[in-house]
């Protein structure tokens, strides 16, 4: 069974719970989200191009046998968003739903991760108090009992049946104390995830 340190107290996991991965890739999701709605945006500018180059041509003119000169172009473009309603509005729609959506998820995750993390630490208390229950009363009474038990039997006072139902007894109780163990392990695990801890 490993032996892994308490927990902090519940406000200091909560506090620290916004730094959960899956909370980090939700807000890495959001930042995208923003970056589309400002690229979005930017469609409603107009858009200017402008092109140059420089052009060898190659060959000889046909009327009078010279080499042909070389070629400079030039190129300006306009684009002019006359009517924005059909594409950029669309556009700039969907991604403010996207934005929207990807904030609800992210709430959405951060209320399941604090239920989650509500539930196993109240578990994982429940599990500490049954773990010492069992160690400072259960165990040590059980073992006494199989003990007082067995000096019975070897002053014959009682039947074997009596010293087997002891010794079954104590038995149960040490699995049912290492199952209260395997368990709190568990919710401790779950802290550790909840926590953000990796290794």
């Amino acid at each position: 069974m490993p032996q892994w340190p308490h927990p902090p107290p519940l406000h200091a996991l909560e506090a620290c719970l916004s730094q959960h991965p899956l909370l980090k890739v939700d807000t890495a999701n959001i930042e995208v989200a923003r970056n589309e709605i400002a690229l979005a945006n930017e469609q409603y500018k107009p858009g200017i191009m402008v092109d140059a180059g420089y052009g060898i041509r190659q060959g000889r003119m046909s009327c009078c046998g010279g080499r042909r000169s070389d070629m400079v172009t030039a190129r300006v473009t306009v684009d002019l968003p006359i009517f924005p309603s059909n594409r950029q509005d669309r556009h700039f729609q969907a991604t403010s739903s996207q934005l929207t959506a990807t904030q609800l998820d992210r709430q959405t995750h951060h209320l399941d991760l604090l239920k989650d993390l509500r539930t196993q630490y109240d578990l994982w208390q429940r599990f500490a108090q049954r773990e010492k229950l069992y160690e400072k009363q259960l165990v040590p009474e059980a073992k006494q009992n199989s003990q007082a038990g067995l000096f019975a039997y070897q002053s014959a006072t009682v039947e074997i049946a009596t010293v087997l139902l002891a010794l079954s007894s104590e038995l149960t109780i040490e699995l049912e104390q290492l199952q209260v163990k395997v368990d709190g392990a568990k919710a401790r695990a779950a802290l550790f995830y909840l926590e953000g801890v990796t290794g």
